[in-house]
Order: C-alpha cells, then structure tokens, then sequence
C-alpha cells in the first residue's frame, strides 16, 4: 500500500516484483485483493487511486486507432509511456479503469494493446488479476434480446487473448485455472475466452463456411491450405509458434498433477453435453450457438495439442480411447479426433506387417528403437510379419477398446471393428487428391512471379530510384516475395505427388482388407444402417472436411467391391436418416450436411447422367448386385437406378418443403442453408424444382424474422439464377419418374404437388411418389413384404412417406403390373425390378407397418 503514494518511481515497482514473484500466483492475487479493500478504507489511498484515474482518462481520451499498423504504433509510444509512468507504483486502478474502456468500447482493443508496451512486470500481472476479476463478476453474459452474448465479454475475451499473444509477462497459467474452475461449474460463457486464447496465441482458426474451391483447397496438404485460406506471413507463423510454446508452458506448469493439458481437454468436450442439458434461454437460437462455439473451441484445442507437443508426449497425455468414451462420457467423434494421430501411426504399422505388403510401402512411419513395427520382410513375401507398437500399443489392441466401448453392441452383427477403425481413423487426405485445387494455384503462383520478375527487372534496369519511384526496400521486399513463390512452385508438386501415393497407398490396402471388412450378413438394410448412424452421421457434422471424407469413403467402398456392402442400400438409408436431421442440427452443422449432401448428388447425378457411365461404374460393381451371396445374381438395370434416383430427390423435396413450411426457426435456416450448397445439384428435376420454388415463395411471404428474409431472399435469387441456365432443369419422366401403367388412370395415381394423403387411406409407398399432376400411380396397395414397413415418424410431420425401402425391391419385372398383389394376403412390395426375395431381406424391417394397415383396409 506504502508503494501507491509514492511518486512515480519505476525501480521502485521492479524492486516490489522482485519479491512478490517468488511468491505463487494465488498468493499474490490474494494481496492484490486485501489492497482494494484496504484502498477503500484509507483517505490518502482512495486520494492516490482517483488522481491515478483522472490521468488515466485524460491519456485515454487521446489514444486513437489508426489504419495503419507502423502508423498505430508510433502515435500509442508517447500516450504508452504516459500510462506507463502513472501505473508504476499504483496499476491496480489505473488497469482497471482500461479494462472498463474496453469492455465498453471494443474499437480501442488495438492501440491500448501497443499503449501497454511499457508497463513493468508488476503491472502486468496486476492486469492478470484485473481481467480474472472482471471475468468472475457477477453480470448477465447475455443480452436482453436473450440471443447474442453481451458486448462486455466478447470484447474482454478479445483483449485477453490479445494482451497474452503480444506480451510474455501476463499470467497464462492462472488464466486457465480460471477457466478450467469456470468449465468445472458448468460455465460455458468463459470458453469464448479460450477460444480466442487459442486463436490469438497459435493461430488455429476453424472455418466453417467456406466455399467449394475453399473446402477443395483443405483437403489438400499444409502449403496449399495455406494457400486458400490466406493465412499471414512466415513471420506470423512463426510468432504464433512462439505462442503455442507458452501457453503450451503455462498449461503443464508445476507437478504433473497440477497439469491442466489434459482435463481442459476433457472439461471442454464435456461442456456439448452440458449446453444442451443445462443452458437456460429464452430461444433455441442462442443454444445452438453456443453449442457451436463450443465445438470449434473443442477442435481448436485438440489440434493445439495435436501440433504443440511431440508425437510421443501426446500419446502419453491421452487415456485409452474404451477411458473417454466410458469413464469420461465423451462423443465418439471427439475421443477419435483426439486419437486419429495414434490410430494412424498404429494403421501404418499393422498394414506393413501385413502378408504381401511391400517393402518400402509405408514411408511416412516413424518407429522408435526397439519397436516391432521396424521389422522388413522381401518384397512380395507372404509369411505374415510381427505387429508393430506405438506408443506401448498395437493396433489389435485399439480394436479390442474399439469393439468394448461401442455404445450399441449390436452393431458388430454386421460391421467389423476393422471397418470401424479404418472409417474413423482414415482422413479426407487419405482418399482424396485435390488435383484441380494444385493446378489452379500453382498456375496463380506462376503469374504472380512472372510480375514479379517482370517489376524486378524493369526496376534495377532504371536510373535512381527505379520504376515508378520504388526504393531500396521496396526492392528488396519484392525480393522476398519472389523467393516465397519460387520456394511455394517447389513445395507444392512434391506435396500434390505425396498426397496422391498416400491415397494410391490406402487404395492398395483396403483392397487387401475388403474381404474381411463386413460380416457375412444378408440383411443390407442392417448393414447400411449401422454405417450410417455410428459412423457417417456422427463424423459428418463434425467439420466440411469430414463431411467431404464421409462422401468419399462410400464411393471408395463402392469401387473397391467390398463383400456384403450394398451401394444401393447405403444411400437409401443415407437419405433417409440424414434428411430429417436437419429438423434437430444446429446452423453449423447444416452446413456440414450441406456439404456432405453436395457430394452425395453429385456422385448420384454422375452415375444417373447416361446409361454408359452407369455400365461403366455401376453396372459391375457388388453394390449393385440382387444379391450380396450370390454374385452371379443379375444387377440393377440403368432405368431402375434412374427411378431409384428420382424418388431419392422425390424424399429430399417433401423434406425440405416440410421444413421450409414449418413455422420453427432451426427448420427454415436449416434447410435455406443446405438447399445453397445443393444449388448446382439439386433440385433437378422440373417437378421438384415447382416444389423447392412454391416453398420458399410461400416462406418470403408470411416469414417476419429478418435474418431469414435475408437468408430465404439470397437462395431465392441463386435459384432462379441457376434454374435459368440452358439444359440445367429436365423432365421428370427423363429424370426417372415412372409413366402412369395404361388403363389405370389417376384412380391409384400419387396426389398433387402439396396434398395430403386422405385419412385412412392411400398406400405407404403411394406416399413416396413425385408430386405434380404427372405424377407416377401407386404401386400395390399395401407395402409389406416379409415383415412390417417403417411407418412416418414424428420428424417427417406424420405424413405417409414410404421410403424405407428401394423402389425396385420386390417381385416382378420391370413396367410388370403384378395384380395378384392387390388381393393377395401376404402383401409384397410391388415396384418395378427385383431385389431378392423382400421377405429375406431387410426392407421389411421397420419401427412401423404401414403396410398392414394398408392390407386391413383391403
């Protein structure tokens, strides 16, 4: 206290810290606190606090952000000093009064950063203990409106992370104390102060909403991401380097006890659970935001730790994977993006160990001394190899955790742990070249430094100061830049060539492994259902790229032939699971869906564009087969596809209609956000395109919520932009839609476009056909085939959709009108094609029998 009324004297406050830093940080806070209190009580202490407020503010009135950075720096040094000479010996009222400032006025975040290049060490951790106490007020983090988050936190986090980035002298360990206690009591407003921790330390910023030449440009190695993304300058890198070091320090400092690397980890993956259960608001809107900053600081931290420390620290860091699924309850997605690096160093050397791996294959794995995994066999030898360790681990063992953390048991009916493991631990990395994305930057790099070249040459040519007045350092930065793009045209072939023999390389391995990555099950229904929901759906919200990665890992599943995998199936119940989703996603994981579903189309519109390409990619493939046992059995012909393919867009347009008439705020963004991914893919169909188009006519004219006027206004203008283009829209009947059987008139007919089944009646797979006035009759009443249909759940608004089974499973030939069904007792599915025999296979199964309450009415 002494120390306050003394006259600004800096090695006084020097000669203070020298002492108090021996003291810990809890300690010294503590001091920190008894001084206001006792500030409050003495005349001559309260006198010296608000002569030091006065002059702050008057320094602050002058303080200004200017545009330019070396321009913001050199007006703050005087206006730095200033404060710096006020704070010396009294800089708990004085920091204060900045933090006040900023939590009011977020414009001034900048030029106080750089004004506080001057304060001593004792101020800066006085600022520490300012910032923890503004954060752990008692203040409504919310606005009014009950939707955003209060200005006073999002500023206050911002100046945290900024003030830690730019000086090594605040407290980061007791920052994140502070936030772990937060993250320990539920409190999940304090993660926007880690995320931005993060953000403004290491640099790691996650990206939601890209484009598709962004998300593309991502799939791609480091150099080309950089790229796209337009991330700074190597100097940048550097520094945020520097930064991941010190919060890495901050975060492991003292006994490994008291290391909070770990359970921040945990207490943040932990707090997706806890947002949804206990977060108390007055709009779901506010929710779902916050769930999603949460889960960007969640992958945020989890790629910090990923490249901050060693490969060999970070395997000791993480429990087993079977530990935080079951002891720390954690999602499936977030323990395995955690693990992906160990799981993918294991998968390297189980695969060379494997019989007939060649020698030299795996050329990226890194195995310590005495490992198993460094033992080489001749090429071409069969004689199986000893199973690498890494990590004190193998990759059996992983599979065993795998198979005993499973949260449905049920599954390992028809999935293997093997297929599991792969889908989970493979990237989009692993299956995927982003050739065009390489050739279009590496051309942009080209021209740049033919400019280049050209401005360099014509500059030294000239007399004085060169061309167009450019100096010395002017000169020697485009000398700089020149160099980065001629090292940028080395990096980039040899990385695109990396990439595409690490995918040649997986290629080459599950080709190895197909036999054995699905149970010998008949049922496909089955099999594509557990694929669907413990694999794609969880790992397809998670980020673009991983939506991208869950697309391409069925097609390749596709062309590589695997045993018991039914391409046909996979999509049907793809769709018919992912649609409805997006009734209960939040915005950012819409557009995840939305990029996953672009994908999806565009690989089903592909194979629907002509009978060749069909025969081609298709026609000879196992999931394409009647059978999945027998595979001599024939195969889906090219019309049957077609149809299959327009009532997969005939479900997507009832959803997405149901969505946008839903009076519910999450259904209306949800769908305008993914129906813009799905621009150029979809709707293609004339008929479906009336449907998306009366819908959201009918959305822009009753909807009061501005932000979905905007969003509804945007698609409807991309739309009818897209719509427009020459041969863009086709007939329903080319599409796929099956002509009205002669003789049977609209009598069993599908209803219009909008109508509702009658009640009582119509048939469940009636339901399913296109609406419009040429829409395709009813098959059979009645859609029961060895079991009980799926009937309409509560997410698609109680209609009558029948799409639980292909449109081709059943008896009968293709156009075949099968009469004998409508009176029979055992009612089949009658559509066009054959599948099988429907009461064997899995189309029958179902939570619902629509097709029963069909044949009763009969």
């Amino acid at each position: 206290p002494a120390c306050a009324l003394v006259p600004s004297v800096p090695a006084l406050s020097h000669e203070l810290w020298e002492l108090l830093r021996l003291l810990p940080y809890v300690a010294r806070y503590k001091l920190y606190a008894d001084f206001r209190e006792l500030t409050d009580k003495s005349p001559f202490l309260t006198a010296a606090s608000k002569l030091a407020v006065y002059e702050t503010r008057k320094v602050l009135k002058r303080l200004h952000s200017a545009p330019d950075k070396r321009e913001r720096k050199d007006a703050c040094k005087p206006h730095g000093r200033m404060l710096s000479k006020i704070a010396a010996t009294n800089a708990l009222p004085v920091l204060e009064t900045i933090v006040q400032l900023i939590e009011a006025y977020p414009n001034q975040i900048e030029p106080v950063v750089d004004a506080l290049k001057y304060l001593t060490p004792l101020g800066f951790d006085t600022l520490t203990f300012v910032i923890l106490t503004r954060l752990s007020m008692d203040r409504d983090k919310v606005k009014d409106d009950g939707i955003n988050i209060s200005d006073w936190l999002q500023s206050l986090a911002k100046f945290t992370g900024a003030v830690c980035r730019k000086y090594p002298e605040v407290e980061i360990a007791a920052l994140c104390q502070f936030l772990a206690n937060a993250l320990r009591g539920a409190d999940s407003f304090d993660l926007l102060v880690l995320k931005e921790l993060v953000e403004t330390m290491t640099g790691i910023s996650v990206t939601s909403d890209m484009s598709a030449e962004q998300l593309e440009g991502t799939l791609g190695g480091e150099a080309l991401t950089a790229l796209v993304l337009i991330r700074d300058s190597d100097k940048s890198r550097k520094a945020w380097a520097r930064g991941a070091r010190r919060l890495l320090d901050a975060l492991q400092r003292g006994p490994p006890r008291q290391h909070l690397a770990l359970p921040l980890l945990v207490l943040v993956a932990q707090q997706r659970q806890a947002i949804m259960v206990r977060t108390e608001a007055q709009h779901i809107k506010f929710v779902v935001e916050l769930y999603d900053k949460c889960h960007e600081t969640t992958t945020q931290y989890i790629e910090f730790l990923q490249t901050a420390l060693p490969f060999e620290d970070y395997c000791k860091l993480l429990p087993q994977l079977d530990v935080l699924r079951t002891a720390y309850k954690l999602d499936s997605e977030i323990v395995f993006q955690a693990h992906r690096p160990l799981l993918r160093k294991l998968l390297e050397a189980a695969m060379a160990a494997q019989p007939g791996a060649e020698e030299g294959e795996i050329e990226d794995m890194e195995v310590g001394e005495g490992e198993a995994g460094g033992a080489k066999a001749a090429k071409g030898s069969t004689a199986p190899r000893e199973e690498g360790v890494v990590a004190g681990t193998t990759w059996s063992a992983q599979l065993a955790a795998m198979r005993a953390s499973a949260p449905d048991q049920t599954i390992w009916g028809g999935l293997t742990p093997e297929l599991y493991a792969l889908f989970w631990t493979l990237s989009a990395h692993d299956v995927y070249v982003p050739t065009r994305a390489y050739e279009q930057e590496i051309d942009k790099a080209r021209a740049e430094l033919r400019i280049l070249e050209s401005r360099l040459s014509s500059a030294r040519g000239g007399p004085g100061m060169g061309m167009g007045g450019m100096n010395e350092e002017e000169l020697l930065e485009l000398g700089r830049q020149r160099d980065r793009l001629k090292d940028l045209l080395k990096r980039m072939p040899l990385e695109q060539d990396a990439q595409a023999k690490r995918v040649e390389q997986v290629a080459r391995w599950l080709e190895r492994a197909r036999d054995r990555l699905l149970a010998p099950v008949e049922n496909k229904k089955a099999i594509a259902g557990w694929l669907v929901q413990e694999c794609v759906m969880p790992r397809m919200l998670t980020s673009p790229q991983d939506a991208s990665y869950c697309a391409q890992f069925a097609a390749l599943l596709h062309s590589l032939g695997v045993p018991y995998f039914s391409t046909v199936w996979y999509y049907n119940e793809l769709l018919k699971d992912v649609v409805p989703a997006l009734r209960c996603i939040t915005d950012r994981e819409a557009v995840n869906v939305g990029t996953f579903l672009y994908e999806t189309f565009k690989l089903l519109n592909h194979w629907r564009s002509s009978e060749e390409v069909y025969k081609r990619e298709c026609a000879s493939r196992t999931g394409f087969g009647l059978s999945l046992t027998e595979l001599d059995q024939r195969r889906t012909t090219y019309d049957q596809y077609r149809r299959l393919v327009h009532k997969w867009h005939t479900v997507a347009s009832n959803m997405f209609r149901m969505c946008l008439e839903s009076p519910e705020y999450t259904s209306r963004r949800n769908a305008f956000t993914v129906l813009k991914r799905l621009i150029t893919v979809y709707p293609v169909a004339d008929i479906h395109v009336g449907v998306i188009r009366k819908s959201v006519e009918k959305v822009l004219g009753d909807e009061q919520r501005e932000d979905l006027r905007v969003l509804g206004r945007s698609y409807s203008t991309m739309f009818n932009v897209e719509m427009e283009k020459p041969g863009r829209v086709i007939p329903a009947e080319e599409h796929g839609m099956q002509a009205p059987a002669p003789g049977r008139g609209k009598k069993g007919g599908a209803p219009p476009a909008g109508a509702k089944p009658a009640a009582g009646g119509g048939s469940a797979a009636a339901a399913t056909a296109s609406p419009g006035p040429k829409a395709r009759p009813a098959p059979s009443a009645g859609g029961k085939a060895g079991g009980s249909a799926a009937a309409p759940t509560s997410s698609q608004g109680g209609r009558n959709l029948r799409h639980d089974a292909p449109e081709w499973q059943g008896k009968g030939e293709p156009g075949e009108a099968n009469g004998e069904g409508r009176a029979s007792k055992r009612v089949k599915i009658e559509e066009a094609g054959e599948v099988g025999e429907a009461g064997r296979d899995g189309p029958a199964e179902g939570h619902g029998s629509a097709g029963a309450r069909s044949t009763k009415r009969e």
